[in-house]
């Protein structure tokens, strides 16, 4: 069977767990498996062969991740312009390395498109199917409780009537666990429904602190689209990046998790969270991004440089090292 997995769906909070699911698994087989998340946007053929070539020599197993790739797109009709990477993947697939996994990750599958139609065929093809509205509300009252939320059932079925992605439904439950108990009355609730900026800057913040460079960039353009102020922005980056370094300092310190939500008056789940993403920052590289931090809200706070320019920057300088 090919170690080459064809993942794609139409809702992208399942995807990333597919992936990351599947992502684990390989690391449980391959504990010493190099990971690389390889960026498909700036990969031309060649460089797509250079990324899928595996040298022992460097690493013993290694894992590429190759997320949206715009060669996957709706419009595949135009056979010569995608004839370069499936040359690629031919040959790839012709002499794969058993020490190497690869996933491709989509958003849609266009079956007029040859790439696809050659993945679909050779690799191990995955659909990740949207959740029917039951197994939504099963969902959202099981992610609920593991952030010690009780909502009424109207206001679970006022969510369900969204219709809404589960990025966002999941920021609406990361938001509310944020509040101090108990949850204000249902009006109020129903309220906090229409602050979708800030549901995006979480959004922003979560991408940051995995290191996504291309998620990053899409919701700090979404909320510049919806006019929210730039320095807002930065205090919350700021606010959460803080938050996850407090966590990695203390479970370095072998703090038991419950000792540190006591500590920084941090709720479960949220500990947990920081905890899964602290391993992907050194503290020399957390010491740094804090200066950088510092150094732009200055920077806009003083100068007419161009603000979204440097925002730009900043989040790239936080994603060089991620996805």
């Amino acid at each position: 069977m090919s170690n080459l997995v064809y993942l794609y769906g139409n809702d992208d909070y399942l995807l990333d767990v597919k992936a990351e699911e599947i992502i684990n698994k390989w690391l449980a087989q391959l504990p010493d498996a190099e990971v690389v998340r390889a960026d498909p946007d700036h990969l031309s053929p060649g460089e797509l062969q250079e990324t899928l070539e595996f040298n022992p020599l460097f690493a013993l197993s290694r894992i590429v991740v190759l997320r949206d790739p715009p060669w996957l797109d709706k419009s595949g009709r135009q056979s010569k312009k995608y004839d370069p990477v499936i040359q690629v993947f031919n040959a790839y697939l012709a002499c794969e390395p058993e020490e190497q996994m690869v996933l491709v990750r989509t958003r849609e599958h266009f079956a007029t498109n040859p790439v696809a139609a050659l993945l679909k065929k050779q690799a191990q093809a995955l659909e990740v199917k949207k959740l029917g509205e039951a197994a939504l509300e099963k969902w959202l009252k099981a992610e609920s409780q593991v952030r010690g939320l009780a909502l009424p059932p109207v206001f679970i079925k006022k969510l369900l009537g969204l219709e809404q992605d589960m990025y966002y439904l999941s920021n609406v439950l990361d938001r509310l666990a944020l509040m101090e108990p108990p949850l204000p009355p249902l009006p109020e609730l129903e309220a906090t429904l229409d602050s979708r900026r800030e549901s995006k800057v979480f959004k922003l913040t979560d991408a940051l602190l995995k290191r996504n460079a291309k998620a990053s960039l899409e919701a700090h353009r979404e909320l510049l689209q919806q006019g929210e102020p730039i320095l807002k922005t930065l205090f919350m980056i700021n606010q959460q990046f803080t938050q996850m370094a407090k966590v990695k300092y203390f479970t370095e310190q072998g703090w038991p998790r419950g000792d540190i939500e006591a500590e920084l008056k941090m709720k479960e789940f949220a500990v947990r969270k920081f905890s899964g993403m602290c391993g992907a920052f050194t503290w020399e590289e957390i010491e740094a991004l804090h200066r950088r931090l510092l150094e732009i809200d200055i920077s806009l706070k003083s100068t007419s440089k161009d603000q979204n320019m440097q925002m730009e920057l900043l989040i790239l300088e936080f994603c060089r090292l991620g996805a």
